[in-house]
């Protein structure tokens, strides 16, 4: 089927080219009035977030940190504002899309709270003065970080319009949900489960009336720059500014990333973005006694399961971990053992089922019948896997991990992060959950690629891009170990 393609009477429209309402100044004054639009689109959603996580007394955080869960925010207040106008029935206009992100804002301010400050800080330390070369290396590697942005910026203004692949999937359907003012498509072009896409598009799209513009991929930069500032935050709660900088200069000269963040319009890097975000919130303190904290992991993880299917799989997998680790930390053991037979006991039934002992099929209501057989599983009108067995394609991810388009250093410095955990006497909370998350997930893929989806994995296509979700958090985990290793063996010296 042909993908949708506006008439030229259509872009000539007023719903559509800022210009038509503005024939008396030059093109150049349009583009400049729908850059600041587009600009404002991606800037007052985010620091109205990077207020609430401000508000919200998480002090003991840095600035990065705040500001990378500030876009975070950002994005749930514009999905909530969209899917609102839409139940609501009032149509993608400024004035309705601005309130009901202020309705948002509220309704934030009282769901995330006001922590109590606490008591008495404590003695700022006195450091020992930074040596100068490790002034210039830091001032290198900010350079390098510098270089990696400003050059996907200039790539992102360079497309003024979609990638193919997302041509003929994801913008079709954000176009006929403006042309339909509701979220409505009548030609169904988008086969993979997932709404944020289409949403982040709608929001700029009414912002900047403007369907096919330069800055409507504004919102992928913002979170290619959120994963940066996130990885560095992270890194420099544990080890200081070097050791994040250079986890910063590694993360953000990630080629694929950079593929990700220059063409816009795909979902992956929302992924990455939401993972990314996971565990950070979840490496800064016990969530039980911090709300915010709670609250902005529930998000991101359901903004993480409404992106796309391979979303799903991989908010469930960092959700299984997250919660073993919690359960391990704070359960009696005797709770913990009920847990862990429980979880062996679903396991077990779930495996049963695809190994053909037995059958599933439970009907849930306003879904679907939920299925589990030899042949696949999935929920009905959700998503569905039919189990396609192959042999194990170990080619095809040396050559994503190692030659492809993920950074090539990033397989040897985790492995030999993982080497060197022998020699840890105790893994830190911040080092335990990274791990084990991006260990889940890696796993969550090979299963996928090798039962289910391996066609994907010989022609690097799903396979090198479901690779990116744990890629920053893989080299964030490895630089902190290795740091760890450093100043234990500095110590010992």
């Amino acid at each position: 089927m042909e993908p949708y393609t506006p008439s030229r009477e259509k872009l000539e429209d007023k719903a559509y080219f800022l210009s038509s309402q503005l024939n008396s100044v030059s093109v150049l004054e349009v583009r400049a009035i729908t850059t600041l639009l587009g600009i404002f689109a991606v800037l007052a959603p985010w620091c109205l977030g990077y207020w609430l996580i401000r508000r919200a007394k998480v002090r003991c955080d840095h600035w990065s940190t705040q500001l990378g869960l500030g876009w975070v925010l950002g994005v749930a207040i514009v999905t909530f504002s969209v899917v609102m106008t839409d139940v609501l029935g009032l149509g993608f206009r400024p004035f309705y899309l601005a309130s009901l992100t202020g309705l948002a804002s509220v309704l934030l301010v009282f769901v995330l709270g006001t922590e109590s400050p606490p008591g008495k800080e404590a003695p700022k330390s006195t450091s020992l003065p930074t040596p100068q070369w490790i002034l210039a290396l830091n001032a290198f590697l900010l350079l390098l970080i510098t270089v990696s942005l400003a050059s996907v910026l200039q790539e992102v203004f360079q497309r003024p319009s979609y990638s193919w692949d997302t041509w003929h999937s994801w913008e079709p359907e954000g176009l006929q949900y403006i042309r339909n003012q509701a979220l409505l498509a009548s030609v169904q072009t988008n086969p993979n489960f997932g709404v944020v896409t289409n949403l982040i598009q709608v929001w700029m799209i009414s912002i900047t009336k403007t369907p096919h513009s330069e800055v409507n991929h504004l919102p992928w930069f913002a979170a290619f720059i959120a994963i940066v500032l996130l990885s560095f935050g992270h890194l420099r709660a544990l080890y200081g500014n070097t050791a994040a900088l250079f986890c910063c200069a590694a993360v953000a000269s990630l080629p694929l990333l950079h593929t990700h963040a220059a063409l816009a319009g795909y979902a992956d890097i929302w992924v990455t973005l939401f993972f990314v975000a996971s565990i950070a919130v979840s490496c800064r303190v016990t969530l039980l006694q911090k709300r915010a904290y709670l609250i902005v992991l529930l998000l991101s993880l359901v903004l993480c399961m409404l992106t796309k299917r391979a979303g799903l799989a991989v908010a469930l997998a960092l959700g299984v971990v997250l919660f073993g680790c919690f359960a391990w930390e704070t359960l009696a053991k005797k709770s913990l053992l009920m847990l862990v037979s429980s979880a062996i006991v679903i396991s077990g039934g779930f495996l049963a089922a695809l190994l053909g002992f037995y059958s599933l099929d439970w009907n849930i209501p306003g879904l679907g019948q939920f299925q589990v057989s030899t042949s696949g599983f999935g929920v009905e009108n959700l998503f569905y896997y039919n189990l396609k067995p192959a042999p194990f394609e170990a080619e095809a991810y040396f050559d994503a991990l190692l030659t492809f388009d993920n950074w090539h250093l990033a397989t040897p410095l985790f492995l030999a992060s993982l080497a060197l955990i022998a020699t840890q006497p105790r893994l830190a909370h911040g080092e335990r959950i990274p791990i084990l998350a991006v260990i889940a997930t890696l796993l969550v893929l090979v299963v996928y690629f090798t039962f289910i989806a391996s066609g994907s994995a010989t022609l690097h296509t799903g396979l090198d891009r479901s690779l990116l979700y744990v890629m920053p958090s893989a080299i964030t985990v490895s630089t902190a170990i290795l740091c760890k290793s450093l100043i234990a063996s500095f110590v010992k010296t």
